[in-house]
């Protein structure tokens, strides 16, 4: 290609279709970090939602360790409108507690799935029977859980991500 050079009656510059490749270019690029920025938003959001429910047992298992009767709760609600709250068993040593969404800082839809056994219960003074796993993960996809668990006989509380049937506290960090 010859190189021309600016002179009377012509304008140096880019034509229109180097312009176009250009910001065709440009868009692919920005749909591809915004793709990549929302993921990630939704990763933190679930994330944050585990770390949430984690300290709401800790809170309830440090109530029943200082009380002579169990501690029932309950997740309620669907979707991403779900919350953590004392159960209405008689006798609840968590029954002060105020219930608290599992997503509550997200202004991100996840259409949040818990997988847990409904109504979970902390025996007086703190303890469990049996672990207790709660998974968290996006609707219409597996790609990614979060779980909290708590663990017998002391009742730890520990997250992870949910992996192979077992809950991965290692891969959490």
């Amino acid at each position: 290609m010859a190189s021309v050079r600016p002179g009377p009656g012509i304008v140096a510059g880019f034509s229109l279709t180097e312009l176009l490749i250009a910001v065709a270019i440009l868009g692919l690029l920005s749909a591809a970090t915004l793709f990549g920025l929302l993921r990630s938003a939704r990763i933190g959001a679930l994330r944050a939602a585990a770390i949430d429910l984690a300290g709401y047992l800790e809170t309830a298992q440090a109530t029943a360790a200082g009380s002579t009767d169990a501690c029932s709760l309950a997740i309620s609600g669907s979707g991403d409108n779900q919350q953590i709250g004392p159960s209405n068993a008689a006798g609840n040593a968590c029954a002060a507690l105020a219930s608290q969404p599992l997503l509550s800082g997200s202004v991100i839809p996840l259409g949040l799935v818990v997988t847990t056994a409904g109504t979970l219960t902390i025996a007086p003074r703190g303890t469990l029977e049996s672990p207790v796993t709660i998974r968290l993960s996006e609707a219409n996809t597996q790609n990614l859980e979060y779980c909290v668990q708590l663990l017998p006989p002391a009742g730890l509380v520990g997250t992870g991500v949910y992996r192979n049937n077992s809950c991965d506290h290692a891969a959490f960090n």
